[in-house]
C-alpha cells in the first residue's frame, strides 16, 4: 500500500487572523499551518494568497490542502478526505460547491445517483476547500505567475488544472460550508454564498463506499438568477466544450414536451420562479431516468427518506434566487422549494421510466417543438469557429431540420443536426438536396483560426454551386454591418459603401458577391444578412461588450480607446439564430436586410453594464477616435417590416450569458 501524507494550509487576510487561527484549532487543527496575503495593504486579489499557498507544501507530503479562512467542516471531515485521496490519488479533490453553480448542480447529480465523487463541471474550481496531488500543487505558483494575468484564483486554477490533464471530483455531499463573512474576492454582489450539499453531521448515504462516483452527464441542468438552465456536454469541440440552454429548449432537444402545470405565485414568489425550480428538478428526473434506461449505471429507489438527495434538492430554489432575495426570504420560501424540487424530480423519473400519469403520457406522444417546421437546410461555411457551433445548433433548436457540412464536424451529438462528414464529396450527398429548402452560408461572421480562408480553400467552396444547381431556391449569406463602414448616420440597406478597407468587411463583401454569382446561374433567391455587433456565446471577445468583460473577469479597469457616447448596435447570438430562422420561412424576396437591436447603447452605458453585472471595476475612455469595427449603427426598418422580427434578449442576460461563456467554455484563451 503506497503510504499518502496530506499536508494542509488556511489562506487569510491579516484582518480575518483571528477567524484563521479558530479554524487552525479546530478538528481538524493541529497539523495545519497559516499562509497570510503577503500584499495586505495592496488592492484585494485571493490569486496572491492562494499562490503563496499552493506553494507551501512541505517536503515528504503526497497531497496538499488548501482551506480558505471562512470554510466551516463536516464532522466526518479529515477521514472522508483521506479516503478520497487513496482512491484518487491523481485526481484534484473539492470539498465545496457553491448551490447555484454548476459544480454545485453537479453535486445534485452525483446526491441523485448515489454517488460519493462526481466529476467537476467545465467552470471555476471551487477553493474554499480544494485538495491537490503535491506535485501539482508546487506547480500552480508558476503558472499563475505566467498567466493569472488578473484572472481570479478560481479561474486560474481550473485553466491550470485543465491543461495539467488533472480531472477534478466534487465531494457529495460537500465535506465544507461557506461561512457568513464579507467577500475578499469582491463576490457579495453575487449573493448568500451556500452549499449545495451540506451536514454539519454525517449523513445517511444510499451507498456506503467511497468508490461510487459519477463521472459524466450529458447535461447538468442548474437553476441561476431565477431561470432554469442546462449546460450541455459539445463533444465534437475542443477539449469537450459546453454550451448553456433553457431546461426546455434541451428537453425538446430530447423529444420531450414538458407537461402544463399551473404554478401560482405565493406572493414572495412569481409563478415562473416556481416554474423554473420544479422545471430544474424535472431536467434532473428525465437525465437520471435516461442514463438509467441506456444502461450507463444503476440507480436505486429514489426517496424522501434520501438524507444526502433532500439536502441536495433544497438547495435549487434558494441558490437560485440568492442574488435577488434577502437571506430571510430565502429561509421563509425554502420548505415550498425543497417540496417543488422535489414534485418535479419524482415527476422526470416516472416521466422518462414510463410510468407517468396518462396526461403526461398523452402529452408526450402529441405535443412536438412547438416551431417544429418540415423545412430542412443545409449550414456551411462556418470553419472550426464556435460562433459556427452555435448558429448551427441554435437553428436546430429554432424547429429546422440541419444538414451541417464544413472542413470540420460542426453540430455533432444534437438530434436535430445531420452531420456530414468532412470527407464526403459533392456526389456523396448530392441525394440529399432534392428535399432540402435553404442553404445558410455563414459568410463573414466567423472568422477563427483563419477559417474563412480554409473554407475558400477547401473544395467545399463549389459545394454552394452543386447545391443551388440542384434545385435549392434560397441562399441565405450571412454578412456584417461592417461593410458600410463607420457612418456618422444609421446606414439602410441602400447605403453605398465609404470603403472596404477593412479586412473583415473586405472578406464578407467578397462572399456576398460570390453568393450573389452563384445565385444569379441557377435562377435562386439570394439574402443576404447583415448582422449589428455580435455578442453572445461563440464570438471572439474583439469589440464592446466582449473586450469590457475580459477585462472585468481580470479585475483590471476598462480601458477603450473611443469615446464613451459612441454608439453601438448589438445582435446577441440567440436572436442571430432566430432571424436566420425567420429568413428561411420568410416569402419575402428583399436582397438585403440589416439585424441589430432596435434602439442602439453607447460604449459608456455597455460599460456601465459590465462593471454592475460582472465585476466592479473603474472604466476609462480615452476620447479617441472610434475604434475600427466597434461603431456604426444600422437601419432595422426591413427587418420589422418585410421580416416581421425583433431582437428579443435582453442585453443585461446577453451579458450574463457572455461573461459565462468566456470565462469558462472559450478556449481562445490558452493562445490569446
Amino acid at each position: 500500500m503506497v503510504f499518502r501524507k496530506l499536508s494542509g494550509v488556511v489562506m487569510t487576510h491579516p484582518s480575518r487572523r483571528a477567524m484563521a487561527e479558530r479554524l487552525l484549532h479546530g478538528q481538524a487543527g493541529g497539523w495545519l499551518d497559516l499562509v497570510t496575503d503577503p500584499e495586505p495593504h495592496g488592492s484585494p486579489h485571493p490569486l496572491r494568497t492562494a499562490m503563496r499557498a499552493w506553494s507551501a507544501v512541505p517536503s515528504g507530503a503526497s497531497h496538499h490542502l488548501v482551506l480558505q479562512d471562512d470554510a466551516q467542516l463536516t464532522s466526518c471531515f479529515l477521514d472522508r478526505v483521506r479516503e478520497t485521496i487513496e482512491l484518487l490519488p491523481d485526481a484534484a479533490l473539492a470539498l465545496y460547491a457553491n448551490w447555484n453553480s454548476r459544480n454545485g448542480a453537479m453535486v445534485r447529480m452525483g446526491a441523485l445517483a448515489g454517488a460519493r465523487l462526481a466529476l467537476a463541471a467545465n467552470e471555476y474550481t471551487p477553493l474554499v476547500a480544494l485538495v491537490l496531488p503535491a506535485k501539482v500543487a508546487s506547480g500552480f505558483e508558476e503558472y499563475a505567475r505566467r498567466h493569472g494575468r488578473g484572472w481570479s484564483d478560481d479561474i486560474t486554477m481550473q485553466r491550470y488544472l485543465k491543461i495539467s490533464g488533472v480531472p477534478t471530483y466534487l465531494a457529495v455531499p460537500n465535506l465544507v460550508e461557506h461561512g457568513d463573512v464579507v467577500s475578499l474576492a469582491q463576490n457579495d454582489a453575487h449573493g448568500l454564498r451556500r452549499s449545495a450539499c451540506f451536514s454539519a453531521v454525517e449523513v445517511s448515504h444510499r451507498h456506503s463506499g467511497i468508490e461510487h462516483r459519477l463521472d459524466a452527464t450529458e447535461a447538468i441542468p442548474f437553476f441561476k438568477k431565477g431561470v432554469s438552465y442546462c449546460a450541455v456536454r459539445i463533444p465534437a469541440m475542443a477539449d469537450q466544450t459546453w454550451e448553456t440552454v433553457s431546461c426546455e429548449s434541451y428537453l425538446r432537444r430530447l423529444g420531450i414536451a414538458v407537461p402544463a402545470r399551473d404554478f401560482t405565485g405565493t406572493g414572495r414568489l412569481p409563478g415562473q420562479v416556481l416554474r423554473g425550480v420544479w422545471m430544474t428538478a424535472f431536467a434532473m428526473g428525465i437525465l437520471r431516468a435516461q442514463a438509467v434506461c441506456q444502461g450507463k449505471d444503476s440507480c436505486g429507489d429514489t426517496a424522501s427518506s434520501d438524507a444526502v438527495l433532500d439536502l441536495a434538492l433544497g438547495t435549487i430554489g434558494p441558490g437560485g434566487l440568492c442574488d435577488s432575495l434577502p437571506a430571510a426570504t430565502l429561509e421563509e420560501t425554502a420548505a415550498e422549494l425543497r417540496s417543488l424540487a422535489w414534485a418535479g424530480l419524482v415527476e422526470g423519473l416516472n416521466f422518462r421510466r414510463g410510468t407517468a400519469t396518462k396526461r403526461a403520457r398523452t402529452a408526450r406522444r402529441v405535443v412536438s417543438h412547438p416551431n417544429k417546421t418540415d423545412r430542412r437546410i443545409l449550414v456551411t461555411g462556418g470553419g472550426r469557429s464556435p460562433l459556427a457551433e452555435y448558429l448551427t445548433r441554435g437553428l436546430a433548436d429554432s424547429g429546422l431540420a440541419v444538414l451541417s457540412w464544413d472542413i470540420e464536424p460542426i453540430g455533432q451529438g444534437h438530434p436535430g443536426i445531420t452531420v456530414i462528414p468532412p470527407s464526403a464529396s459533392v456526389e456523396d450527398v448530392r441525394h440529399l438536396f432534392s428535399a432540402t429548402t435553404a442553404v445558410v452560408f455563414l459568410n463573414g461572421l466567423t472568422d477563427f483560426y483563419g477559417e474563412r480562408q480554409a473554407w475558400c480553400r477547401s473544395p467545399r467552396w463549389g459545394l454552394l454551386g452543386h447545391a443551388m444547381a440542384a434545385g435549392i431556391r434560397k441562399l441565405v449569406c450571412c454578412s456584417t454591418q461592417q461593410v458600410y463602414g463607420d457612418l456618422p448616420v444609421p446606414a439602410d440597406e441602400e447605403t453605398p459603401f465609404v470603403s472596404l478597407a477593412e479586412p473583415f468587411a473586405a472578406a464578407a463583401w467578397a462572399g456576398e458577391s460570390i453568393c450573389r454569382s452563384i445565385s444569379d446561374r441557377s435562377d435562386a433567391l439570394t439574402q443576404v444578412v447583415r448582422f449589428a455587433t455580435p455578442y453572445g456565446p461563440g464570438v471572439l471577445p474583439r469589440h464592446p461588450p466582449g473586450s469590457f468583460i475580459c477585462q472585468a473577469l481580470r479585475g483590471e479597469p476598462i480601458e477603450y480607446a473611443g469615446q464613451a457616447d459612441q454608439q453601438v448596435q448589438l445582435v446577441h447570438v440567440d436572436d442571430m439564430a432566430q432571424a436566420l430562422r425567420a429568413v428561411v420561412l420568410s416569402t419575402s424576396t428583399t436582397p438585403v436586410l440589416n439585424i441589430g437591436s432596435v434602439s442602439p447603447t453607447t460604449v459608456g452605458e455597455l460599460a456601465k453594464m459590465v462593471t454592475g453585472l460582472v465585476k466592479a471595476v473603474p472604466a476609462r475612455f480615452a476620447n479617441a477616435a472610434p475604434e475600427t469595427g466597434a461603431s456604426g449603427v444600422v437601419c432595422t426598418d426591413r427587418m420589422s417590416d418585410d421580416l416581421g422580427f425583433q431582437t428579443a434578449v435582453p442585453i443585461a442576460d446577453g451579458i450574463r450569458s457572455y461573461a459565462q461563456w468566456l470565462a469558462y467554455d472559450d478556449v481562445s484563451w490558452q493562445w490569446r
